[in-house]
C-alpha cells in the first residue's frame, strides 16, 4: 500500500477537504463563500477518504510552494520524512506502554538500516577474527553454539608438477599408486573377511525345498473273469521341506576361529611391511634425487671456478709469467668436470624417473630438507638391546612370521579335533501329497526335533 503524504494521523484527520467540496481562492475571480461542513461531514472527511490523485496533487502543490519559497529540501530528505511518517502512524495503533523500548516499527527506517548494517559488519568482523561467540551474539543466536571444526579434504594423489613437492606428498602419491601396496591393502581386505565366515559356521543353518510333478501312471492287472486289464492314472504330486540344523559341539570351530583371526593379522602385518617398505624406497628415491642434484649444483659451481683458472692461466702465459702445462692441466680439469657435470645430469634424470615410477605421474620441484629438524632426536635413545627388542615387539616380518606359526598350530588342532563327533540340533517339517503310487490321494504332514550326533 503507498501512503502519500507527511506527519500523523491526527494531522491527516486536519487535513481540508478535497478541492471540489471546498474550491481554494484565486486572484482573477472573486472568492466564493464556502458552505460551512457539517459533523457528519468533517468526521468522514479523513485521510483515506481523499482520492489518491487528490492527495497527490495537494503534495505536489505542497513541495511547489516550498521550490517557490526557496527552501526546498532534498529529494532523499522527504523521502526519509515520508516513510518516517508512515511508520509513526503504524506506531500509534500499536503504542507501547510507557516505559517500554521502542518497538521496531517505531523506530526511523535510516536508523534501522544503519544499525543492521553494524551489525552485519561485527558478525563478519566475528568470523573472521575466529571470535564465533560474537558473530552468534550479533547473529541473535541464544545459548552455546558450536561451530563445526572445518572438515579437510583428503589428500589427493594427483600432484601438480608446477608446485614444489615434500616427501610427504610424494609418500601419499606413492601410498595410491604403488602396486604391492595396493595389493596388500585388498588382501587386507579380503582376509578381515575370513572371521565372519568361520563364526558364520556356528550359526543356525535354515534350507528349505519345494518340489512338484506331473506323474502319468500304468497299472497292469486283471479284472473279476481274470481278463487282462490296463489302467492308466494321471496326477500331480508335491513336496515341501523345512529343515532347521543348530550346531551344539563341533571340536574343530574354535580352532577355526582362531585360524581366521591369524590369517588377518597376517595380512595386516604383510601390509604394514609392503607400507614400510614403500617408504624406505620412497625417501632413499627422494634423498637421492636431492643428492644428485646438489651434485649437479656443486659440479657447475666447480665449472665456473675451472673457466676462471683457464682464462687466468691463458692471460698469464700470454703476458709471460705462465706455463703452457699450467694452462694445459687447467683445461683438462675444466673438461674433466664437463664429463662429471654430463654424468649429474644424467643422475638427475634417472632419480626423478625413479620417483615418477614409484608414483605413476610426472613429478616437479623438489622441497629441500631441513637440516635443523630435531624430531628424530627421541629415536637414538637407549642401546642395543632396547633396538633388538623394539624391532621384535614391532616388526612386521616377525608378526607375519608368528601368524603363520600360529596357523600351523590351529591346523594341527583342526586335525585333531576331527576325530571327535559333531553334535546338532535338528528340526524337520515336511508336508507331502500324492507321492504315493498305491495310494495317490494320500497326504502327509512329517514333523520332528531331534539331537544328530555324527
Amino acid at each position: 500500500m503507498l501512503l502519500v503524504g507527511a506527519g500523523s494521523p491526527a494531522s491527516w484527520s486536519q487535513q481540508p477537504a478535497p478541492a471540489d467540496a471546498k474550491p481554494k481562492a484565486t486572484a482573477s475571480k472573486p472568492q466564493s463563500k464556502a458552505t460551512p461542513a457539517t459533523a457528519e461531514q468533517q468526521t468522514s472527511a479523513r485521510w483515506w477518504d481523499v482520492p489518491l490523485s487528490d492527495r497527490i496533487n495537494r503534495r505536489l502543490d505542497a513541495l511547489g510552494d516550498k521550490v517557490r519559497e526557496g527552501t526546498r529540501e532534498p529529494l532523499s530528505d522527504q523521502l526519509n520524512r515520508s516513510v518516517d511518517s508512515v511508520f509513526t502512524g503504524v506506531s500509534l495503533l500499536f503504542k507501547a506502554p510507557k516505559g517500554q523500548n521502542l518497538a521496531w516499527w517505531e523506530k526511523p527506517l535510516a536508523d534501522r538500516l544503519n544499525a543492521r548494517i553494524d551489525r552485519v559488519q561485527a558478525t563478519i568482523a566475528g568470523l573472521e577474527a575466529r571470535d564465533f561467540a560474537v558473530a552468534a551474539r550479533h547473529l541473535g543466536l541464544d545459548g552455546p553454539v558450536i561451530w563445526p571444526e572445518p572438515v579437510l579434504p583428503p589428500p589427493s594423489a594427483k600432484l601438480d608438477p608446477d608446485t614444489t613437492l615434500t616427501i610427504l606428498d610424494v609418500w601419499r602419491a606413492a601410498m595410491v599408486n604403488d602396486r604391492s601396496v595396493r595389493a596388500a591393502r585388498a588382501g587386507a581386505q579380503a582376509a578381515q573377511e575370513r572371521a565372519p565366515q568361520a563364526r558364520a559356521q556356528a550359526l543356525p543353518q535354515v534350507q528349505f525345498s519345494a518340489s512338484q510333478f506331473a506323474n502319468n501312471v500304468a497299472r497292469d492287472g486283471t479284472n473279476t473273469l481274470n481278463q487282462p486289464l490296463q489302467i492308466f492314472d494321471r496326477y500331480e504330486s508335491s513336496n515341501q521341506t523345512l529343515s532347521l540344523r543348530q550346531p551344539l559341539i563341533r571340536a574343530a570351530l574354535p580352532h577355526q576361529l582362531a585360524q581366521a583371526r591369524l590369517v588377518g593379522e597376517e595380512a595386516q602385518a604383510v601390509l604394514r611391511r609392503e607400507t614400510q617398505n614403500l617408504a624406505a624406497k620412497v625417501a632413499g628415491t627422494y634423498l637421492e634425487a636431492l643428492l644428485a642434484q646438489d651434485q649437479l649444483t656443486l659440479e657447475q659451481a666447480q665449472q665456473r671456478f675451472l673457466r676462471t683458472v683457464v682464462a687466468a692461466e691463458t692471460r698469464a702465459l700470454a703476458a709471460g709469467s705462465g706455463t703452457r702445462t699450467a694452462v694445459d692441466e687447467a683445461t683438462a680439469r675444466l673438461d674433466l668436470n664437463r664429463a662429471q657435470e654430463l654424468e649429474a645430469r644424467q643422475a638427475v634424470d634417472l632419480t626423478r624417473r625413479q620417483l615418477e615410477v614409484l608414483v605413476n605421474q610426472p613429478v616437479g620441484r623438489l622441497a629441500r630438507l631441513d637440516a635443523q629438524d630435531r624430531s628424530l632426536e627421541g629415536l637414538v635413545q637407549g642401546g642395543l638391546d632396547d633396538w633388538v627388542a623394539l624391532a621384535l615387539r614391532s616388526s612386521p616380518e616377525v608378526q607375519a612370521l608368528q601368524a603363520q606359526l600360529g596357523q600351523l598350530r590351529e591346523e594341527v588342532g583342526k586335525a585333531r579335533a576331527g576325530h571327535f563327533p559333531t553334535v546338532d540340533l535338528v528340526a524337520q517339517a515336511q508336508r507331502s501329497r500324492s507321492e504315493n503310487v498305491i495310494n495317490p490321494q494320500a497326504r502327509l504332514t512329517n514333523q520332528l526335533v531331534g539331537v544328530q550326533v555324527n
